[in-house]
């Protein structure tokens, strides 16, 4: 029997530089354990919009300092 992982298919996004994949990856890690799983979530935020995790990280700033 295979794991739902490992039938997962991603979307595939290119232009994305390795350090932004290491830090969506990273960031998706906090929900799940799974580094595909997160993959595919990073993939599928990439796809919304390459500059995903850099304006996120941005609002995360600005909500801290509107604490």
């Amino acid at each position: 029997m295979t794991s739902k992982a490992s039938r997962i298919r991603c979307p595939r996004v290119d232009g994305i530089s390795k350090a932004m994949w290491r830090r969506g990856v990273e960031v998706e890690l906090e929900h799940t354990s799974n580094r595909k799983i997160a993959r595919c979530i990073a993939a599928a935020h990439f796809e919304e919009s390459p500059r995903y995790y850099t304006e996120l990280a941005k609002m995360e700033r600005k909500l801290k300092r509107n604490r």
